[in-house]
């Protein structure tokens, strides 16, 4: 009897893997495997490129979803400089993707950018494949090791950023303050040498926020280790209350724009 409830809860256990995978077919096309997903509802195929940071869009396809209410002018998030393949450097747009859906996954606010070019290939990137969790790639088969995973810790809790309560994706996070720290010091008129002080703080802020030993709440930034606790002089003190009211401005903005995992 209980021989036999072993091999019951065994065979349970077994299904209960297999089913939280996920295979989707994708298209084999001259050396490249195009994915068919969809952009906040529009149907499309993208490479499918895990040496591509982020998911990009031709122009072409950026202004048909601009025009069809796909996305809207409150999706622009800025613009940036990318690296392509064959090492040129291009300007782009950055754009926040509030849904692409995957073999049935719904992957909410995904980094994407559209390229200058018209013509330029549609290419399914890390901001996306990262969301997937753990995959499998056999042939043109990718496979979803754990499709039914509801965890936004399913990868690396250094890829998220406590908020309030709210998980933002810590590369995202990065690259906003990085984008916008500028436009920042111009609003308060600070001094090269303020500026040069506060940017120094915020580096080092984004270091631990890389390996996961930072988050925000009760109006502050609390470390894993002694960061917070380092012996400066007053000027100091005041470049990294500084950095930490930019660091929260900038994470609660992504909270109002919808920005976050939950």
């Amino acid at each position: 009897m209980k021989y036999r409830l072993v091999l019951l809860l065994c065979t349970l256990f077994a299904k209960s893997v297999i089913f939280a995978q996920r295979t989707i077919q994708m298209e084999y096309d001259n050396g490249i495997y195009r994915i068919p997903c969809t952009v906040n509802g529009a149907n499309m195929k993208m490479v499918f490129d895990t040496g591509a940071s982020t998911v990009c869009l031709s122009l072409a396809t950026a202004l048909f979803l601009y025009q069809n209410g796909y996305i809207t002018h409150t999706d622009i998030k800025g613009t940036g400089q990318s690296s392509t393949a064959s090492g040129d450097i291009v300007n782009n747009m950055i754009i926040n993707l509030k849904d692409v859906e995957i073999g049935g996954m719904h992957l909410h606010n995904v980094e994407g950018v559209v390229m200058e070019s018209l013509n330029a290939p549609l290419l399914l990137g890390q901001t996306a494949i990262q969301k997937l969790g753990s995959i499998t790639i056999k042939g043109n088969q990718l496979i979803i090791n754990d499709a039914n995973s509801g965890s936004p810790y399913r990868y690396s809790k250094a890829q998220y950023f406590r908020c309030n309560g709210y998980l933002l994706e810590s590369n995202v996070l990065i690259r906003n303050l990085q984008m916008n720290y500028e436009n920042w010091c111009d609003e308060r008129d600070l001094s090269n040498k303020k500026r040069s002080g506060i940017a120094k703080a915020v580096d080092e802020i984004i270091g631990y926020i890389r390996r996961g030993q930072c988050n925000y709440s009760l109006n502050s930034l609390h470390f894993t280790d002694n960061y917070g606790n380092l012996k400066r002089s007053k000027k100091e003190k005041t470049y990294v209350s500084n950095a930490v009211s930019y660091i929260s401005s900038v994470a609660m903005e992504m909270i109002q724009n919808g920005e976050y995992v939950r």
